[in-house]
């Protein structure tokens, strides 16, 4: 395990990437004393996003990895993954959240009750998102869902989302371009 510099005392992130994206590379790391400050299950597990600076349309004010952190700190909820730390460390923007694995990982691993109830919980976690927060997720796909260390589906990739009154034709299609 590598250990960089970060505002997160502690903090050692495995050199291997568990996810690569064209936006950033997400990190299984461990947080010694982490169940102390954030609450985290046994081991002090975590997730790390990594993210360099991108340019588009989509990303004039922030890069998509800041967008994603800036949303899921903006919209809490149960089954919308857990922010606990962002820092920039040079040009490289890391995120740190819950422990969360790509479901495409383990999907083909889960029983069909598994499946009814992490479909129920994205479910969940959009009428919250459209009917509390009156935003458009606009990124549903299985690349967008996790799962996190106690077994629940976790809905993540908010780097798309947007208020209903941004929601437009020319809005999806650069969307559109990214995904």
């Amino acid at each position: 395990m590598g250990n960089d510099a970060s505002q997160l005392k502690g903090l050692e992130i495995d050199e291997k990437p568990t996810e690569t994206t064209d936006f950033w590379c997400h990190y299984k790391a461990t947080i010694r004393d982490g169940c102390r400050y954030f609450g985290l299950n046994g081991d002090g597990s975590v997730s790390v996003f990594k993210g360099e600076t991108i340019m588009g349309p989509l990303w004039t004010v922030s890069s998509p990895l800041e967008k994603f952190c800036n949303n899921i700190l903006k919209y809490r909820h149960p089954f919308i993954i857990r922010y606990l730390s962002a820092w920039q460390q040079r040009s490289t923007f890391h995120l740190a959240t819950e422990f969360v694995q790509p479901l495409a990982h383990v999907l083909s691993s889960q029983t069909p009750l598994q499946k009814c109830i992490g479909i129920n919980n994205i479910l969940q976690a959009l009428v919250f998102l459209h009917e509390q927060g009156g935003v458009s997720h606009n990124n549903i796909s299985i690349c967008s869902i996790y799962l996190s260390g106690d077994g629940q589906w976790k809905l993540g990739g908010l780097q798309y989302l947007c208020n209903f009154s941004e929601l437009t034709p020319a809005y999806l299609k650069q969307a559109r371009i990214h995904r």
